[in-house]
């Protein structure tokens, strides 16, 4: 997550060519060396280099770099078929002593600091400092820094592949342990800087207790950075790390807290299922050796899940389960997400004031200390919690009340420089905006947003992000932009397996394609998103859904079918107490009323 890859293909024969003027020279001896090596090399510039210094170590070439000439018949000349091939002979070739701190450097890695060198090669500075040298010398290794402290590398990975691979594994990892020690010894109050590097030195060289301790640590300091395939990858390694001791009460703990921490980068990378298995084996450990709480905090990734797949029922009564346990044992942890999730159910219920219970409660119980704890959610549930009851309150029409949730929601976000946790509020941001009537600052937020989520691969908030961004841009008259959007929203939820909010998806891209006049697609689409409310009882869905098919019968001429849409949505948003649909749903009735939209046929 922290490198882009280059591709750098091989160099045509006229760049070859060059190249090999530059190391080799005119000389006409080497002039029929030229296309030999060309066509053995393919033109790689390492092969290519590696090969010309070869060939000088096995004095088939004489001379200076930029002026060699042929020593030996070209026929007798044999170049190793790989760069591998070529690199290994070098080593194989250099002094057994420079040979063995060739290795020894490549055990620290590819950069290769001084300090660390000296306190795992047995050697005096001085000889440390002259086998250096040779190596320098040879290019093997290079100076790439004199401060802080002076460092080494290789010259190029391959070589320091190579140079590591050649090693016998007794000694290899006997190295790696001694590097686990020096790295202790010399940052011991600043360890936490230096775990990826602990971590991959105690796996290497089978210290497995501190291999399983600093790797599940990179994983968190990588999930604290949203850098979420190298997070699930360390707590992979730490799971794996696991299995090489005895199994105990206090090993299955600590696997089952490990699969605890990948619930947040999972859950944002949208691997809903891959994450629902993890969770059930933690289960399965958590009954085995009686971990009672820690089955507790199953339950309440489980209310998440039900959420997720719009299982709105065994979401409630996992929350339920939740908040009294919570409550019992005075789990703070426990009764947050209880009341997150539940009150998502609710809301996608359309039970707005039972959700904004929910919210509050969070929002109350964590203001005054707690509001940046993550409680091993994805996001800080306190900046959640206000975009939640932001939302709430807006359906409700209390727009100012909404407004000020979402500015302490931001403040905590930004204070906490939690990235993940500022998208959903830019989200609701974005939908305040585009409410308001304010359609171009509505997308000077969501965009940004959007872009946010694609790079950092949050799936779940990239589909919630889009969702608002289609509509903004359909209110644009950019609805022909939206379509696309739009469906990637419902692509991605559909990947993922989830069903949450599907008809709220499904039925804003159905106005978008109503606004680009594709009104027979638009219909069926529009039906779809009502099938997905009334069969997962999103009521408050259900009622926008049916507006939506108002103003699609309207602009299909069908009147008589657009108020009966239009009636059953007044109805639903006085029940419900939807103001904002209410709002809409009026001045839908007062347009139908005059003879201009009698005549338009639209509501």
């Amino acid at each position: 997550t922290y490198y882009t890859q280059l591709r750098l293909d091989a160099l045509p024969p006229e760049s070859a060519d060059e190249l090999l003027l530059a190391l080799l020279g005119t000389d006409p001896t080497v002039e029929p060396l030229k296309p030999v090596l060309i066509a053995r090399t393919g033109g790689n510039p390492l092969f290519l280099e590696e090969s010309v210094r070869t060939l000088v170590e096995m004095n088939a070439l004489v001379g200076e770099r930029g002026a060699y000439r042929l020593a030996r018949p070209l026929d007798t000349i044999r170049v190793p078929a790989t760069v591998q091939a070529i690199l290994a002979s070098r080593i194989d070739r250099l002094d057994p002593q420079d040979k063995q701190l060739l290795q020894t450097a490549s055990v620290v890695g590819k950069d290769v600091p001084f300090a660390y060198l000296l306190a795992i090669a047995k050697l005096s500075e001085e000889d440390l400092r002259r086998g250096l040298a040779h190596l320098q010398a040879a290019e093997f290794l290079y100076e790439s820094a004199l401060f802080p402290e002076l460092e080494y590398t290789f010259k190029h990975a391959l070589t320091h592949e190579v140079t590591y691979g050649g090693m016998l594994l007794d000694r290899r990892r006997g190295l790696h342990a001694r590097m686990v020690e020096v790295i202790e010894s010399r940052h011991g109050d600043r360890l936490a800087e230096q775990v990826e590097r602990l971590a991959n030195h105690a796996a290497r060289g089978e210290v497995w207790a501190k291999a399983a301790q600093y790797t599940r640590q990179a994983g968190d300091r990588a999930a604290a950075l949203c850098a979420d395939a190298e997070a699930v990858a360390y707590y992979e390694r730490a799971l794996e790390t696991l299995t090489h001791g005895p199994v105990t009460r206090e090993s299955a703990r600590e696997a089952i807290d490990v699969r605890f921490a990948l619930r947040a980068p999972l859950w944002r990378g949208g691997h809903l299922e891959r994450l629902h298995a993890v969770f059930r084996e933690v289960e399965q450990l958590a009954a085995q050796h009686d971990e009672t709480e820690r089955l507790d905090v199953v339950y309440s990734f489980l209310v998440q899940y039900h959420w997720a797949k719009g299982e709105y029922e065994k979401g409630i009564e996992y929350g339920d389960r939740c908040l009294e346990t919570g409550a019992r044992r005075g789990d703070l942890g426990l009764q947050v997400t209880g009341h997150y999730y539940a009150g998502g159910c609710r809301h996608a219920r359309g039970e707005l004031r039972t959700a904004l219970q929910h919210f509050q409660w969070i929002i109350t119980a964590l203001d005054g200390g707690r509001e940046t704890e993550r409680f091993g959610l994805s996001g800080l549930p306190f900046s959640g919690a206000c975009a939640l009851a932001a939302e709430c309150l807006a359906d409700l029409g209390d727009v100012i009340a909404a407004d000020d949730l979402l500015r302490r929601g931001e403040a905590v976000a930004s204070a906490a420089n939690h990235l993940y946790s500022t998208v959903p509020l830019a989200i609701m941001r974005g939908r305040l905006r585009l409410e308001a009537g304010d359609t171009p600052g509505a997308i000077r937020v969501l965009e940004p947003a959007v872009a946010v989520c694609r790079e950092h691969k949050f799936v779940g908030q990239t589909m919630r992000a889009l969702t608002p961004l289609g509509e903004a841009y359909t209110a644009a008259g950019r609805a022909g932009e939206a379509v696309p959007l739009l469906r990637e929203a419902i692509a991605l939820q559909e990947a993922a397996g989830a069903f949450v909010n599907r008809a709220l998806w499904v039925r804003t891209l159905a106005e978008a394609l109503r606004c680009v006049g594709r009104l027979d697609e638009a219909a069926v689409t529009a039906q779809s998103a009502l099938d997905f409310a009334v069969r997962l009882g999103e009521r408050g869905n259900e009622a926008w859904t049916h507006f939506v098919l108002a103003e699609i019968a309207a602009d299909r001429g069908r009147v008589a079918e657009a108020r009966e849409h239009l009636a059953f949505a007044c109805e639903a948003s006085g029940r419900l107490e939807m103001r904002r649909l209410a709002a809409h749903c009026d001045r839908a009735l007062a347009a139908m009323a005059t003879p201009q939209a009698s005549e338009s046929n639209r509501p």
